[in-house]
């Protein structure tokens, strides 16, 4: 995609509403004209069910279109990892986490990558100190976390770091998977 050597935030996910694509397209539009060396890069993935029609409207919406990079293409898990490594910071708006702790957090924390994103009770309590929580669920609110992310390479860093910490304790795929196989 050509990105080497730029700063960029990253959106990784499907367009679901509650997954907050839309949203992050908002919040970054917003703040785009104050963040002139960074770009926002979205790796959308086309789940069988995803319904894209929200987000093809926001997407023929944005102001600052030079600014985004959106790709539809299917990444290898390796690519994937190397998006997560490189960004500045990951944003997971989601709006609401039904369930267990979506593995996105996890997989971009262990690349050492600070994920912005919203209170979403246990899943923010267990990684707090490497996310940076938007105050409320509004695009005003996130897009103040970008620019305080972006803008502030200390905080950037002490949450990256935080992010290595959190990760180096919690049990690895393989760890958990032999656990499983233990079981059974």
């Amino acid at each position: 995609v050509g990105l080497k050597g730029q700063k960029f935030i990253l959106f990784s996910g499907a367009p679901a509403p509650t997954r907050g694509a839309t949203l992050a397209i908002k919040a970054f539009d917003k703040v785009a004209t104050k963040l002139p060396d960074t770009k926002m890069v979205m790796l959308m993935r086309r789940d069988v069910s995803s319904d894209f029609s929200t987000f093809e409207k926001a997407v023929l919406e944005i102001k600052h279109k030079d600014r985004f990079i959106i790709c539809y293409d299917k990444l290898t898990h390796g690519q994937l990892l190397s998006y997560f490594k490189s960004a500045w910071a990951v944003l997971l708006p989601f709006i609401i986490i039904p369930s267990e702790i979506p593995l996105t957090y996890f997989e971009v924390m262990e690349q050492g990558t600070p994920v912005i994103t919203f209170n979403n009770g246990g899943t923010t309590e267990y990684l707090n100190k490497g996310l940076l929580i938007a105050r409320h669920r509004t695009v005003a609110s996130f897009a103040d976390a970008i620019i305080e992310i972006c803008t502030n390479v200390k905080l950037r860093d002490s949450l990256a770091e935080n992010a290595r910490t959190i990760m180096a304790s919690h049990p690895t795929w393989k760890e958990t998977s032999e656990k499983w196989l233990s079981v059974l």
